[in-house]
């Protein structure tokens, strides 16, 4: 097991609290990083991680800084609409370790 941290919507939260599970969705990938998302699913696919078709959930495993958050945030996603932080454990074989740079480097490609 891993602990993991992500940076959630309260509306994901509820979601969370109301259904027992958070899963990712489509609706909240930012537009024009859908081929980037899409790799991802592809590569944990190859990697024999079921998504079910969702795109990840961005989770990390070390102390997270306000600083990686409004990283993460642009206007759509101002951090003041209401963000929190949520600690879970996963089991090791549905993480996909990597890293935010290569899925920058592929986003920014045609």
């Amino acid at each position: 097991m891993l602990a993991l941290k992500t940076f959630q919507r309260l509306d994901r939260v509820i979601q969370l609290h109301e259904e027992g599970v958070l899963v990712g969705s489509w609706d909240t990938v930012l537009g024009g990083l859908e081929r980037a998302y899409e790799w991802m699913v592809e590569t944990m696919d190859t990697h024999r991680i079921d998504t079910g078709g969702n795109p990840p959930i961005w989770a990390w495993s070390g102390t997270l800084r306000l600083i990686d958050a409004y990283l993460l945030f642009d206007e759509t996603h101002e951090l003041s609409t209401g963000y929190a932080v949520i600690t879970f454990n996963a089991s090791s074989d549905l993480v996909l370790l990597g890293g935010y740079t290569t899925f920058a480097t592929f986003s920014t490609q045609p």
